[in-house]
């Protein structure tokens, strides 16, 4: 069909062909996503539709009704997610007496048990902002020393996810830098070699503790020294906002650090302050503007272009909050790759196709534009972007299989973190839809999202894999996570007994839960990633409480339902008090202590590292990597050949490169559209 004679439908005015015509033209031309404006609506979405509910429906999500009211779709920010799941629970507690209401949920045992599971919640008040430390000094310039040992890590482990730097210049850097026979401090190079510094030293810090090779290193120590110099980059921010490209790198290095070490708020401020600087300079156009100070070639002009665009994309799925970088308002062409590319750059390329999908995805499904659409609007979004989303899949599922000759396998965990991104794509696109089939598929992508997890988890421990693990922790929401939570209560919810699946889900949960605790930093509790390990606490002791609730007789009016045991924390591996400046009790059936290390992060509402643990943190304790052994035979949403890859029978989550063929035969809204960009 041709794009300028697109017929009007019932779902489309004469106005929306119109513009459907303007970006199919866009994408058949120019091979990426170009909205006809900013402004533009590819649908005319009325503030209500007259569709009605199916009151049979799967789950209750998006705008379907739960517990008799019809709820919004949240943020994806990680913090809203679990909330999601905390006001799940009240709304059952709180309807436990309704005529309507199962049998089972007025019991009082399990009353008991959902009370308990409310009021343990550890993310109720936003936690005191201790600050960033300022001695008013400069940045100083690291010990050449350090830089030269931790390069190598840094280049494979972080540059080589998001390229940053070309590594011949980086190193040509580092020469040019330490020749000066008095290396100037304050310059965006000290921040950005004490930079590969911190991220080499805590990721080998890591590598210590999950191996537990040697967990009580002196790597915390040495962090603290080098973090006292990016805690004066932070509190001098400033400094560092001159237009320039070394600016732009050292404030990204600077969101890794965040990331990694502070409050989610640092990592946020600056991404948000090197897109900002990024469109100063002009790298969103094709060709840099008049009179630029410094001029690069158009391919490294690029490469850091698609850096800021994907850490862009990262922030707000993370936050909840807009973007800083659209590719629609770009002059930038995220062009097809030749085929003798080797397979990091290819994988690359993958991702940077994937993070496109993420802008369409907020702008249709998450934006307050979209937040206004009525049902079945919704319905024809999720329908689109999900089709999308495969279209992407059946282009590049060749890359996400372990069979492909091309490569190595210290690629496998990158190779992962791609099927994983997918999965999780697919997550947040399903669970904004209320039908039956959209619900089940996100259960299933969820599932295979947690096994990508374990299967990481099994590998041997390496730098790159571990550093593949935390980006897969800290880049993605954890939507599979609260999503299978939240269809487990929802059974409970219906008074219906224990799905099939729930075995294997808990101990995928199990899994996860004790391979990451080993991850977090002892004394920076407060980062992203070890607020998640408290959160993933917490969720998976709902899902054992409800395991356990479901499994019980709900027949019996004096039946009493404890949660179930918090066997996965080992108290006696904790820190002692002396190893921290503070410490925090916990109150949740779970004696023990955590430690918060006073004078790091910043406050945000809307990450998961700026909640209050309103003292019900759970002690880090450290676990083996133990091997994970769980019989899956779930529906996979992977089961029609996709590429060129062939079936593997070892893979943990995946019986082969193949994609479910009632994903693929799901009708949805003129899709030639979208297959037009990622033809099979």
């Amino acid at each position: 069909m041709d794009a300028t004679t697109a017929p009007t439908t019932a779902g489309t005015s004469p106005s929306t062909t119109a513009a459907l015509a303007s970006l199919r033209h866009g994408l058949q031309n120019g091979g990426h996503f170009l909205l006809p404006s900013a402004s533009d609506a590819i649908f005319n979405f009325p503030d209500n539709d007259s569709g009605s509910l199916d009151d049979g429906h799967f789950l209750p999500n998006s705008l379907a009704r739960d517990h008799g009211a019809e709820r919004p779709i949240d943020s994806p920010a990680s913090v809203s997610l679990i909330q999601g799941v905390a006001g799940q629970i009240s709304g059952m507690i709180s309807n436990h007496d309704s005529k309507d209401a199962p049998y089972g949920l007025r019991d009082a045992g399990v009353q008991v048990a959902l009370q308990h599971l409310r009021t343990s919640f550890p993310f109720e008040i936003p936690c005191p902002d201790p600050g960033i430390i300022d001695d008013n000094r400069p940045v100083t310039t690291p010990p050449r020393l350090m830089v030269d040992l931790f390069m190598e890590s840094f280049l494979c482990s972080f540059n080589a996810s998001f390229p940053i730097f070309d590594e011949a210049e980086l190193r040509r850097a580092v020469d040019t830098h330490y020749a000066a026979e008095q290396p100037v401090d304050g310059s965006p190079w000290a921040l950005i070699f004490t930079n590969v510094v911190v991220l080499g030293l805590g990721l080998e810090a890591q590598v210590a503790s999950v191996s537990k090779s040697h967990p009580k290193s002196m790597h915390h120590e040495l962090m603290s020294s080098f973090l006292r110099n990016c805690d004066r980059a932070i509190a001098n921010l400033d400094s560092f906002t001159r237009p320039s490209i070394v600016n732009i790198q050292a404030l990204l290095t600077l969101a890794l650090v965040g990331r990694e070490f502070y409050k989610n708020a640092v990592f946020e401020k600056a991404c948000q302050t090197a897109c900002h600087l990024a469109r100063i300079l002009g790298l969103h156009r094709s060709t840099p503007s008049e009179g630029d100070a410094q001029v690069l070639e158009k391919g490294d002009r690029d490469r850091l272009f698609r850096v800021l665009y994907a850490m862009d994309k990262y922030r707000t799925f993370l936050t909840g909050y807009p973007c800083d970088i659209y590719l629609f308002d770009s002059e930038i062409q995220l062009d097809d790759i030749a085929e003798e590319e080797p397979p990091n750059t290819k994988l690359n390329h993958a991702f940077d196709h994937i993070m496109r999908i993420w802008e369409e995805i907020y702008l249709t499904l998450y934006s307050k534009r979209a937040s206004m659409a009525g049902v079945k609007a919704r319905a024809q979004r999720v329908s689109s972007m999900a089709d999308l989303a495969m279209s992407w899949a059946q282009r590049y599922g060749a890359l996400m299989e372990p069979t492909d000759p091309g490569f190595e396998s210290k690629l496998d965990p990158r190779r992962l973190e791609l099927k994983y991104c997918y999965h999780v794509t697919q997550v947040l696109i399903l669970r904004c839809g209320w039908g039956n089939h959209s619900q089940r598929q996100m259960l299933d992508h969820s599932r295979a999202c947690l096994r990508v997890l374990a299967s990481i988890v099994n590998m041997p421990v390496t730098t790159v894999g571990l550093a593949s693990l935390a980006r897969m922790l800290q880049n993605y929401p954890i939507a599979s996570f609260t999503e299978l939570l939240r269809f487990h209560l929802h059974n409970l919810g219906r008074g219906g007994p224990s799905d099939d699946a729930a075995n294997d889900d808990i101990e995928l949960f199990r899994c996860i839960n004790r391979a990451i605790k080993p991850m977090q930093h002892p004394d920076l509790p407060q980062t992203y990633l070890g607020r998640l390990v408290v959160g993933i606490n917490w969720l998976l002791q709902v899902f054992e409480t409800v395991i356990g609730t479901t499994r019980k007789s709900l027949n019996t009016p004096d039946s009493q339902i404890q949660p179930m045991p918090m066997s996965y924390v080992n108290s006696s591996n904790s820190r002692p008090p002396s190893h921290s400046a503070s410490t925090i009790a916990m109150s949740s059936g779970v004696d023990g202590i955590a430690h918060l290390r006073s004078g790091r992060g910043f406050s945000q509402a809307s990450s998961i590292s700026s909640c209050s643990e309103k003292e019900h943190r759970r002690p880090f304790g450290e676990a083996e990597l133990t091997s994970f052994g769980v019989a899956t035979p779930l529906t996979d949403p992977m089961s029609a050949t996709v590429g060129q890859g062939s079936s593997s029978n070892s893979s943990l989550y995946l019986d082969g490169p193949q994609f479910d063929s009632t994903v693929m035969s799901d009708q949805s809204w003129d899709m030639d559209l979208w297959k037009d960009m990622f033809p099979s």
